[in-house]
């Protein structure tokens, strides 16, 4: 059965955790595997230009005639080749009429009555779902004629992320990205702490000396936002430590160092998608109101969960100064909401 959409009720309270409430019909879906084909795989070095690259070239931005390397400067990151290989992996999906997302052209879908094929790509790395594993199965042996490809089941490891399945769900973490950032930062024998930040901490652009070398700093900074992908207990930490990168101090580098201590005795903490809660859509939205020392802004946060397990969060603070908490109340559910509308586009 196909999601209905159609059918959603919601409501708002009063208070600084607001909440709305969607509900949808069930649908099954697989985690069927991933496929690359048998050739040289080279990420390129960030996802943000990937995607970038994927919107114009979905759009049609890109062509034969154009000169690449004038029009976009991907071609540092990803070469002559690999687009050429996208265009040709996306032409043999057409012809199977399969179609981009429009919020995630990584993302190709094809429905046909109430089942679904789902494929997410990375270069030459394809992850692909699905409720009905006989299609899955004949869309491989289609695509495998065309290209030379090498199934590697069941889906286990993707850029990072550890997935494990069971009857419960699909839980997903990154715990060898963890341990390895902690050998590589040296905090693998660190003593642990329980909580990320202390509650009362107010760090500050303040006018004490930076430090001598602030490149460590943003080093174990920019390892941890990569680890918030599938940690929410980590996001606030990580967007307020972000915050100092251009002239940090010893304040900001003594909170990052608790940081790791916390990641040190949390390495395998991550996200369940749970396969027997009901599915039902609710998103929490909470700020605090003018905690900047500096400015005077609030942080707000949200956070969205499909049933029991959590799909979408965000710390963020926020570019204007609200003239009461009750304007920031309503900031913080605005940009709840912008996010449970995307989520249903």
């Amino acid at each position: 059965m196909s999601p209905d959409i159609t059918n959603t009720s919601s409501n708002v309270t009063s208070n600084s955790a607001s909440r709305t409430t969607v509900i949808r019909d069930p649908a099954t879906s697989q985690l069927a595997s991933r496929t690359r084909p048998t050739r040289t795989h080279h990420k390129p070095s960030y996802l943000t230009k990937y995607h970038y690259f994927l919107t114009k070239f979905s759009s049609g931005a890109f062509s034969q005639d154009q000169d690449l390397v004038t029009e976009h400067p991907l071609s540092d990151v990803l070469d002559y080749s690999k687009l050429q290989w996208f265009e040709k992996f996306s032409t043999a999906l057409e012809h199977e009429r399969f179609h981009h997302s429009a919020t995630d052209h990584s993302l190709i879908i094809k429905y046909f009555g109430d089942k679904f094929i789902l494929l997410l790509v990375y270069v030459d790395d394809v992850i692909l779902v699905s409720n009905h594993a006989q299609e899955l199965e004949a869309l491989k042996v289609r695509l495998n004629n065309k290209f030379k490809l090498k199934d590697l089941g069941e889906l286990k490891y993707f850029l990072g992320l550890e997935i494990a399945r069971s009857k419960q769900g699909i839980f997903v973490s990154q715990r060898g990205y963890a341990l390895q950032l902690l050998e590589d930062l040296g905090y693998l024998g660190s003593k642990l702490v329980s909580i990320p930040m202390e509650g009362n901490l107010k760090i500050s652009q303040d006018s004490k000396e930076g430090l001598a070398d602030p490149t460590l700093y943003r080093k174990m900074v920019s390892k941890l936002q990569y680890l918030t992908i599938t940690r929410p207990d980590l996001s606030f930490s990580v967007n307020k430590l972000s915050q100092f990168l251009a002239v940090p101090n010893v304040s900001h580098m003594t909170a990052t160092q608790r940081l790791l201590q916390y990641v040190k005795d949390t390495p395998g903490q991550g996200i369940m998608l749970s396969s027997t809660a009901e599915i039902k859509l609710e998103a929490y939205a909470d700020l605090d109101w003018a905690a900047c020392p500096n400015t005077r802004r609030s942080t707000i946060g949200f956070c969205i969960f499909l049933g029991t397990s959590i799909v979408s969060w965000k710390s963020k603070k926020q570019h204007n100064i609200s003239r009461s908490s009750t304007e920031e109340e309503y900031r913080a559910m605005a940009n709840a909401t912008c996010e449970i509308v995307w989520l249903l586009f």
